[in-house]
């Protein structure tokens, strides 16, 4: 299902309610072991699955586009941990959210590249999303070269920012890792044992594992913007490479 179009609870549940009596009780001061988890980094590097992880470790996730504009601060007192993109604002969520935990979702540049375009493929099978697309036409190299500007000035802002505060930052390749769970676990103080890595996919397959789709095309528009082949790779910073 499209992460826009998943259900937001309007009717506040017990737990929803929960929440927000710990949410204000954390920011007076009056609860020191409520905190509220964070997934920063870009969508397609495995936040569904993320968020399955978020819930069997005990919070309550929000996996959607919903959460990311700051104005929705009711999301942000409903919910406890939260995925899928990186939100308008993470040092406004860091100041208003005491003791928050932050995780920055990476993927390998040429596999998250290859897995947007694919989104989008899928996508533009639905009339309303199509007609929204310039041209109703896929992602190309112009949108390419502003992905790639885009993360790697994210993450660059990301790490420099808890420089500082390594403990309430963890950076994960979900996808690659195979004890991300684990990661997530012991960084948010949870037990680990009997935790499985759940793979839950937000769209339809449409490639298979390890392969490109879009490879010529990522290969060269990578290459055409200065990044060579042995850094296609990165899952964190391009090295060497300036988004400038």
């Amino acid at each position: 299902m499209a992460s826009e179009k998943r259900p937001i609870e309007l009717a506040a549940s017990e737990e929803l309610v929960r929440n927000v009596i710990n949410t204000v009780r954390a920011q007076e001061g009056l609860d020191t072991s409520y905190y509220k988890v964070f997934a920063i980094g870009f969508n397609k590097t495995g936040t569904t699955s993320l968020s399955t992880v978020f819930q069997k470790l005990g919070f309550t996730p929000m996996d959607g586009p919903h959460w990311r504009k700051t104005s929705e601060w009711w999301i942000h007192y409903q919910f406890q941990a939260f995925s899928d993109g990186p939100p308008e604002d993470f040092r406004h969520l860091d100041r208003s959210f005491p003791r928050s935990k932050f995780i920055l979702n990476v993927r390998n540049l040429d596999e998250w590249i290859d897995s947007r375009i694919e989104h989008v493929r899928v996508r533009m099978k639905e009339p309303k999303y199509r007609a929204q697309m310039s041209g109703g036409k896929l992602p190309g190299r112009k949108s390419i070269r502003n992905w790639v500007k885009r993360r790697q000035e994210h993450h660059a802002d990301v790490l420099d920012y808890f420089a500082e505060r390594p403990d309430d930052l963890l950076v994960l390749n979900y996808i690659t890792e195979s004890n991300a769970p684990e990661r997530v676990a012991r960084f948010l103080g949870k037990p680990t044992a009997g935790l499985s890595k759940p793979y839950v996919r937000s769209t339809a397959v449409t490639r298979e594992h390890n392969t490109l789709k879009n490879e010529a095309l990522i290969r060269e528009t990578l290459e055409e913007i200065g990044i060579p082949r042995e850094h296609h790779g990165a899952d964190v910073l391009i090295p060497g490479w300036s988004a400038a």
